[in-house]
């Protein structure tokens, strides 16, 4: 009987062992996206000029400048419309024993929205920014996963909407400014 028992712990252990061979994603880098150039709307055609501003510690993080062209005003837009993100799909092996990965690129989504009811800027928003690329290795090949935050506002004045919050011991800023 403890032979049985024995054996049993044995083969429980060699089980669980081997449950350990699939890869293991290690953290590798952290690529940023830069979110300080974003602009929406044409310039000449333009009343009036709206600016969100994101600050950490002072420094500038994001920026999106909107050229009004009317009130009401609402814009759909998307802020990273060119960015793709890889995603490892399967590795292979070639005729000659090498692995070769085969990935899977899709876009990244971060459609966004602004509608400012009248000339004061009473309106809502919803901005999803690409924050970055977490890249890490997965069986020897790199894999870039993006990584994405959203900024959410309704029922407010937004040229007057500044607020500051402290994440993670890190002072941020979100503030709107117009120019006319």
């Amino acid at each position: 009987m403890l032979k049985r028992v024995l054996n049993l712990k044995i083969v429980g252990f060699l089980m669980i062992g081997c449950s350990g061979v699939a890869p293991t994603p290690k953290k590798n880098t952290y690529l940023e996206y830069d979110n300080t150039h974003h602009v929406v709307g044409d310039k000449n055609t333009a009343i009036k000029t709206l600016i969100y501003e994101q600050t950490k510690n002072g420094g500038l993080t994001k920026k999106i400048t909107f050229h009004v062209d009317k009130f009401p005003y609402e814009r759909i837009f998307d802020l990273c419309k060119d960015e793709t993100s890889m995603f490892l799909q399967s590795v292979t092996m070639d005729q000659n024993g090498n692995k070769k990965p085969i990935y899977n690129k899709r876009n990244i989504d971060c459609m966004s929205r602004i509608k400012i009811d009248n000339e004061a800027g009473f309106g809502e928003y919803e901005l999803v920014f690409l924050e970055g690329f977490e890249k890490i290795k997965v069986d020897d090949f790199d894999l870039l996963l993006a990584s994405k935050s959203t900024n959410k506002q309704s029922g407010s004045y937004i040229p007057h909407n500044k607020t500051e919050i402290i994440d993670a011991g890190h002072m941020i800023t979100n503030m709107w400014q117009i120019k006319d």
